[in-house]
């Protein structure tokens, strides 16, 4: 005796008839009629083989676990919590997309749309990386600050921010300490959740009236050296707050996923930098020096405690595995002098 289950999504009603074969459906398929017709197979009149079905979610496994895979391999984005989720949500859809092209290969009514599958799918492959996540945003501005005019700039930029409820990001204004052949003294420094975050924050600037007369006092007291745009890749450890100092280390990295693994490894073990203080990785994305592909941003509360972990047994065995994968290119050292905005840094973990 057959055992019926019906089930109607959509507009597509999926008739289940287990058969004493063990098999689903006339001729172990399964039954599928359109609530304006019947579609048919070319295999087997009105039924999709269970052989078929069993390819079909085999395609979406393998699919899902090699854009995975391959994917992570190259950004190493499964390492950011914030990403993580959308980004596995992101490879289940592709999966799901390669099953339903293996049913339109096999299944008449379906090969109408088949191309057009097609063309979804490797455009989703594609763009997988990009439309993963929303990765925070760093959005970098240098000035040569004339002498005695840095209180004027601070205190612009607090009144700025200060109760701006359109911002969601985080402003940092900062004064170099050591700066190597860079001329810039100071740096403001956006940082957005999202890079959707930060376009619509430039667009509200270009109409506000008290964005111009901030912009207009930098203008009058700094003069401007460069710019760039930094996605962020992975933190670890606790943010500082006000008043923190910090080491930028602007590296050319050869393999970014094999950089954030041996951070991964390293920020595991007993005498770990990051139980003291925070290190977070950003790529560059558009500006910024030739050859440079990512910034190392370490803040701490005082620069000889990070003398002091450079030379310990923890940093070395670090090294040893960075050094296969990247190239310092310069140091800079960084005080901190403004730290406002409500955007939690530490959500970036």
């Amino acid at each position: 005796m057959n055992v019926d289950r019906r089930a109607i999504i959509g507009h597509v009603t999926f008739d289940f008839r287990v058969g004493p074969r063990g098999g689903i459906g006339r001729r172990d398929g399964f039954k599928i009629r359109c609530l304006h017709g019947r579609v048919s197979s070319s295999l087997t009149e009105g039924t999709i083989p269970a052989k078929i079905i069993r390819e079909a979610v085999v395609m979406a496994v393998v699919t899902t676990v090699f854009t995975a895979v391959v994917i992570d391999w190259q950004t190493g984005i499964c390492g950011n919590r914030a990403s993580r989720n959308s980004f596995v949500c992101n490879t289940i859809f592709l999966g799901l997309g390669a099953a339903k092209l293996w049913l339109g290969f096999h299944v008449d009514d379906f090969r109408e749309i088949d191309m057009l599958r097609l063309f979804t799918l490797v455009a989703a492959l594609f763009l997988a990386p990009q439309i993963a996540a929303a990765q925070a945003v760093w959005a970098n501005y240098s000035f040569n600050v004339k002498p005695g005019a840095e209180a004027k700039i601070e205190k612009a930029v607090r009144a700025y921010f200060d109760g701006n409820e359109a911002f969601k990001g985080k402003v940092f204004f900062n004064r170099q300490v050591i700066n190597g052949a860079n001329p810039a003294t100071h740096n403001i420094a956006i940082v957005q959740p999202s890079m959707s975050d930060w376009e619509t924050g430039v667009a509200r600037t270009r109409k506000d009236a008290k964005f111009a007369a901030l912009a207009q006092i930098v203008a009058q007291n700094a003069v401007s050296i460069d710019e760039s745009l930094l996605t962020h890749v992975k933190g670890y450890g606790e943010i500082k707050g006000e008043g923190a100092k910090f080491m930028t280390f602007a590296l050319s990295v050869s393999n970014p996923a094999k950089l954030v693994k041996a951070f991964d490894k390293a920020f595991s073990k007993p005498g770990s930098w990051t139980l003291t203080g925070p290190l977070d990785l950003f790529a560059v994305m558009a500006g910024g020096a030739p050859s440079i592909t990512h910034i190392a941003v370490v803040a701490m509360e005082d620069f000889a405690s990070f003398q002091s972990y450079l030379s310990s047994e923890h940093y070395q065995d670090m090294r040893k595995d960075l050094d296969r994968v990247r190239q310092i290119r310069a140091i800079g050292m960084v005080e901190n002098i403004v730290f406002q905005g409500p955007f939690d840094l530490n959500t970036l973990r």
